[in-house]
């Protein structure tokens, strides 16, 4: 009797039984793999605020003396939650970087919110986030690509009452602290539960206090939201990390949301010792600030570099180069310009965001003469 047949003809019956939905690839995955197969001999990658990790000292000074440490959970979550917020109702879930702490946060909403009555809201300057289960929906964050919170808070006003939001907590315009507790309080009006991107801390203004502005508001309050964090970039780390915080309208609620989390979270990286070995340590914590804020310093001067390229070779106003922050650039460049920068080898986002940090003196005049040769075409 053929045993193998009947175990293959059991296979392809669970197989037939499969139901699988096609979705399209990510579409900044697919502009990496594009640009991988570009054969251009001057091309260039501004796709990614980093084509590799950046080496940090304080991770290397780190990574030695941590050996084969098994990873602390307790100690690594208390050090991140004193690092983004110090006192805190706030409670956390590790996860895999960002990617992972935004699908743990999907998995979660996906799982306890009704689906039909629901929707998530993003900046339409951000990435597209996917959910298995909730539809995704984009408000109005910009005003002519210029930062005006007035009219963020009439897009926000116009999201439906009892929804799910994003925001971006730290980003290329910065919001000041009272334009943050505008956008907070109309957001609590509405009773629209709250996410909070806050990735690359420390990698927007180059420092950290500044940059997590928005989370000293949410943290004086007692408001449902969850909070997706990274420390990928900003410590340079090979095996992603990241965090998820949360909290509930009270601490039932908060405990309730922990356990629901934690039967979604992934395994835990040798990164969590990194960092906290890191946080635990004053000098190294000292190194590892100075470094975010020499990388910034450095990204700013590629700023002035290149705006002042610009001006000159267009007579025209590139201000805004100067007066945005972060690692990427929010251009003004169409998407007919855009497409026509790739053929020349400069690959950049459909949005016109364009990472800064690959932008050097070995590159800066051939992207530059692309770029005012494609904007006079």
């Amino acid at each position: 009797m053929n045993h193998s047949y009947k175990i293959l003809s059991r296979y392809t019956t669970v197989a037939s039984n499969l139901k699988l939905t096609y979705r399209p690839i990510d579409n900044i995955q697919a502009l990496n793999m594009e640009y991988i197969s570009c054969t251009h001999p001057n091309k260039s990658n501004h796709i990614n605020r980093f084509d590799r990790p950046y080496n940090f000292q304080s991770v290397i000074i780190a990574m030695k003396s941590i050996k084969k440490q098994l990873p602390n959970e307790e100690k690594f979550l208390k050090l991140s939650k004193n690092l983004y917020f110090g006192n805190t109702h706030y409670e956390a879930i590790p996860t895999i970087g960002g990617t992972g702490s935004y699908k743990l946060a999907m998995d979660f909403l996906s799982e306890s919110y009704n689906e039909e009555h629901n929707t998530v809201h993003l900046p339409n300057t951000s990435n597209q986030l996917y959910s298995s289960k909730l539809p995704i929906s984009t408000y109005d964050y910009l005003k002519n690509r210029k930062f005006d919170v007035n009219f963020l808070l009439e897009s926000i006003n116009k999201i439906p009452n009892d929804q799910i939001i994003v925001l971006q907590g730290n980003n290329n315009y910065n919001p000041t602290y009272n334009d943050w507790i505008k956008i907070i309080s109309l957001c609590k009006s509405k009773n629209l539960f709250i996410i909070v991107n806050m990735m690359d801390l420390g990698l927007i203004s180059g420092n950290i206090d500044d940059d997590k502005m928005v989370l000293n508001i949410m943290n004086s309050m007692i408001y449902p939201s969850l909070i997706c964090t990274s420390y990928s970039k900003n410590f340079g780390l090979t095996e992603r990390l990241g965090n998820l915080f949360f909290t509930g309208a009270n601490n039932t609620q908060t405990q309730l949301i922990h356990d629901t989390l934690k039967r979604m979270t992934l395994p835990y990286t040798n990164s969590m010792n990194i960092v906290s070995t890191i946080l635990d340590n004053k000098d190294l914590t000292n190194i590892w600030k100075y470094e975010l804020n020499d990388i910034m310093n450095n990204i700013n001067i590629t700023r002035i570099l290149l705006r002042s390229i610009l001006e000159n070779k267009l007579n025209k106003d590139f201000s805004d180069i100067t007066s945005q922050q972060g690692m990427t650039y929010y251009s003004n460049l169409t998407i007919q310009q855009i497409l026509e920068m790739r053929k020349h080898g400069i690959y950049i986002r459909d949005n016109g965001n364009i990472s800064l940090t690959n932008i050097n003196k070995m590159n800066i005049e051939y992207i530059t003469n692309t770029w005012c040769k494609v904007i006079k075409n």
